[in-house]
C-alpha cells in the first residue's frame, strides 16, 4: 500500500492507493507521474482548520468534519486529465499539472458550473 501526503490550504490530507493490482513485488516505480497516474485515489485521513475551526477524518475510525470522505476518489491521467469523485459519488472531470518549479506540487482544477482550484504540496 503506497500513501502520498498532500497539503492544501489549511488541512493535511493522506490519501492511499486503493487499486494497485499490477504492482508485482520488487517492481520499482519510475516516476512521480507514474506514481500519480498508475491508479485511483482515496483519502485516508484528513485534518484541516477552516475559521480556525479543526476537524479530522480517519477512514473507518473518526469524522469530525461533516462531509462524507469514504466516497471520495481522485483520477489522474498522464494527459494532465482526469477525475474526482465527490462524497456523493458524483463524479466531476479535472485537469492537473505539476508546478512548473517543483514536482512536489500540483495544480487541480475541478471542472463544476464554477471551476474549484486546489495547490496541493505532496510530502
Amino acid at each position: 500500500m503506497k500513501a502520498l501526503i498532500i497539503l492544501f490550504t489549511g488541512a493535511v490530507v493522506a490519501t492511499s492507493d486503493c487499486s494497485r493490482k499490477n504492482n508485482a513485488p520488487g517492481t520499482a516505480v519510475k516516476n512521480i507521474e507514474e506514481i500519480m497516474t498508475g491508479c485511483s485515489w482515496q483519502v485516508d485521513e484528513l485534518i484541516r482548520n477552516i475559521h480556525c475551526e479543526n476537524s479530522h477524518y480517519l477512514k473507518g475510525h473518526k469524522n469530525t468534519t461533516n462531509v462524507y470522505y469514504d466516497n471520495m476518489r481522485f483520477s489522474f491521467r498522464k494527459n494532465g486529465k482526469g477525475t474526482h469523485t465527490d462524497q456523493f459519488g458524483k463524479m466531476h472531470q479535472t485537469s492537473w499539472q505539476f508546478d512548473k518549479s517543483a514536482k512536489n506540487t500540483i495544480h487541480l482544477t475541478v471542472h463544476l458550473s464554477q471551476d474549484i482550484f486546489f495547490t496541493w504540496r505532496m510530502v
